[in-house]
């Protein structure tokens, strides 16, 4: 599953959700998606970890990974 996520990931699914206005990403469970991405992809550059990193903060909070993640948890 791990790799098949990573595909999506990296193939575009990532960048086009991300592309969606402020608005769009707040309204949807996207801190998730951007979690995994950051954590797993292998073509990720520093500056576009920061980039996205800095987007999620403002969006979600300073604690938006451990929010993500915390969803995870309580899921059925």
């Amino acid at each position: 599953m791990k790799s098949d996520m990573n595909y999506y990931m990296e193939n575009g699914f990532f960048k086009k959700v991300y592309s969606q206005g402020d608005e769009f990403i707040k309204a949807t469970e996207f801190n998730f998606i951007a979690n995994y991405y950051l954590s797993n992809s292998r073509i990720l550059t520093q500056k576009e970890y920061q980039t996205i990193d800095e987007r999620m903060i403002n969006l979600y909070g300073h604690k938006w990974r451990h929010q993500a993640y915390s969803k995870l948890q309580t899921s059925p």
